[in-house]
């Protein structure tokens, strides 16, 4: 098992500022999701992608320096549960059947999603309690034949 760092005793000079994505468009890779509910009284179900950018979409021989990732949540409601569902079909190429017929779930059509590819303009926002923390957020995801 491994061992949590023991940040009690680290020098505060050891933290330096997060390095965040500058807005732009960029190339990502889907590297995982999480599927939960809101801590909200309505625990609203959602599911989060998290993306790792690869490389500037508009120019790719610029180099993308160690950032923190970025996640994108897609709420899962009677309303805005198809909007999930387009991402899936227009942006990554999931079909909503399997071979035999039958219709795949949530999970399973975001267990596909991992590994995949997207295209997706950033910008930044300003998160936290105070909204005092910079956040690179994607803003809009663009069509699969443009990746």
């Amino acid at each position: 098992m491994t061992e949590a760092k023991n940040y009690f005793d680290a020098p505060i000079d050891d933290f330096e500022e997060p390095k965040i994505l500058e807005p732009g468009e960029y190339i990502f890779t889907v590297t995982g999701y999480k599927m939960g509910r809101s801590t909200g009284p309505k625990q609203t179900q959602y599911v989060r992608l998290f993306l790792r950018p690869e490389s500037d979409a508009t120019d790719p021989d610029r180099e993308i320096k160690k950032v923190r990732n970025v996640d994108h949540t897609y709420w899962l409601t009677d309303d805005a549960g198809y909007i999930f569902k387009q991402f899936a079909r227009d942006r990554v190429g999931v079909v909503s059947e399997t071979a035999d017929g039958s219709r795949k779930t949530n999970r399973e059509v975001a267990e596909e999603i991992v590994g995949a590819q997207v295209r997706a303009e950033t910008k930044i926002d300003m998160v936290g309690k105070e909204k005092d923390i910079p956040k690179a957020v994607v803003d809009r995801f663009f069509a699969l034949e443009l990746v």
